[in-house]
């Protein structure tokens, strides 16, 4: 959702969506529960507020410190998703 905010293209909504409801297809009771409501949100509203992405140098981009590259992009992180995932952050 976060490059959808950023772009508008239909392609990310439909892969966002995609993801949402493969994950969802084992259980469908957990389809679209608040916490992944949630996380759909605050990914969304966190795109929206980053400065777009598509107009940077790339290369440029991936020699800065991750930190410093958050910052002036205003990316913010993933607050409810770590606090809900926090064993991805270990991959």
């Amino acid at each position: 959702m976060f490059s959808f905010a950023q772009t508008r293209a239909l392609s990310w909504l439909t892969i966002s969506l995609t993801i949402l409801f493969a994950i969802g297809r084992k259980n469908r009771l957990e389809l679209l529960t608040l916490s992944r409501i949630k996380m759909i949100l605050e990914a969304y509203k966190n795109g929206k507020k980053a400065k777009f992405l598509l107009a940077e140098d790339y290369d440029k981009l991936l020699s800065e410190n991750l930190q410093d590259a958050r910052e002036r992009l205003n990316i913010r992180s993933p607050r409810f998703f770590i606090d809900k995932s926090p064993n991805l952050l270990k991959l």
